[in-house]
């Protein structure tokens, strides 16, 4: 694992399709070192109820539950009495081994964290059943620190102790993005059964409840905070039924232009408008449209973005190269920084292409 990268872990739902996280980690890891977090506990059709509670004993509490009505219909007490008392015995039990379940899971993903991550805090993917395991890793485990969380079709109730975990332990996650409304029908089963398991809830198809100066709900997937003022919100609510230009989630596009900015700690809309702008200019170039290419670029070296600080881009770049001279990099006789930030700006939209992998034609 490259030493000089963040760690970026995904963790699955109960969905044995493993196939969003080979492709979240193409997008991720020129960026992040990236590492998949398996359990296949949950691997079949009846996953979801497993998750709740245990099959076979489910099975006996709801035959116990059909025979106990048949034979009182028929009148014969003594046996809905025995099928009565069967049911108040295996339907609790089930629910019980369904959570020691869920806990044995747990305990498993803060072992491989603790395995893997040797130092530093990283960074999480979670999708379903996954965003409990983390959600009851931060909460329970204090060794374990989170950089930025996200959450797609969260299963943790809406009223999740963020405050509580903010408050005793501060260095405990970085931010949270809560990514809801995604149409997941596990999560939405859950908010007609979630009294059998008081420890999942529906944040992933209503976002968890808002608390000021804690929990914000964004305007869109990809607008910054407006709610938030110069100290941020640890926990945003994004709506994806908003996010109208890509269908896919769970996919490479969705990674790059939602999760990658989350990912750096930048405003999405900034973020891809940036790129887009670089696109845009990149392929001026390669029409040798230069007087195009030079307008865009100049105007990107005016705006302030949030990654240069309240710096102009152009400010940035400046100060960049004149770090450069302590390690002994000199300019030309008769040359400026100016001069060197005016001739190199359109060097920015292929080395744009490279890092970000724009897809511009006649590019591999």
């Amino acid at each position: 694992m490259a030493e000089d990268k963040e760690v970026v872990i995904t963790v699955h739902g109960v969905n044995p399709d493993r196939g969003w996280q080979r492709a979240v980690h193409e997008v991720l890891e020129p960026h992040f070192a990236c590492i998949a977090h398996d359990y296949p506990d949950y691997d079949t059709v009846i996953g979801p109820v497993r998750a709740v509670s245990n099959v076979w004993l489910l099975a006996i509490s709801g035959m116990a539950l059909l025979l106990g009505i048949g034979a009182a219909v028929l009148g014969i007490w003594w046996m809905t009495g025995y099928a009565a008392l069967v049911f108040a015995i295996a339907f609790p039990l089930g629910l019980v081994l369904g959570w020691r379940s869920r806990v044995a899971c747990t305990k498993r993903l803060m072992r491989h964290i603790a395995d893997k991550v040797q130092s530093g805090s990283p960074h999480v993917i979670a999708h379903s059943l996954g965003t409990y395991l983390v959600g009851r890793v931060i909460r329970k485990y204090t060794s374990v620190t989170f950089a930025n969380v996200l959450l797609v079709s969260c299963v943790l109730p809406r009223d999740f102790a963020w405050g509580q975990i903010v408050k005793e332990r501060p260095r405990s996650i970085r931010a949270v993005r809560n990514e809801f409304g995604t149409s997941d029908w596990v999560v939405k089963t859950l908010r007609w059964i979630s009294w059998l398991a008081r420890d999942l809830g529906t944040a992933g198809d209503r976002g968890f409840h808002e608390v000021r100066g804690l929990i914000h709900t964004l305007p869109t997937p990809v607008r910054d905070c407006p709610a938030c003022d110069r100290r941020r919100a640890r926990v945003h609510n994004a709506p994806l039924q908003e996010y109208g230009h890509s269908e896919v989630f769970l996919g490479r596009r969705h990674a790059r232009e939602l999760w990658l900015p989350f990912l750096w700690g930048f405003p999405a809309d900034e973020l891809n408008e940036y790129l887009e702008n670089l696109r845009t200019a990149a392929r001026a170039i390669l029409d040798r449209r230069w007087n195009d290419a030079e307008q865009i670029m100049d105007r990107l070296l005016a705006t302030r973005f949030a990654w240069t600080r309240g710096r102009t881009l152009r400010e940035a770049v400046v100060e960049n190269v004149k770090g450069g001279f302590s390690f002994g990099f000199q300019l030309p006789d008769g040359l400026s920084i100016e001069q060197v930030v005016r001739e190199v700006r359109l060097s920015l939209p292929r080395y744009g292409n490279d890092c970000w992998h724009l897809g511009l034609p006649g590019e591999n």
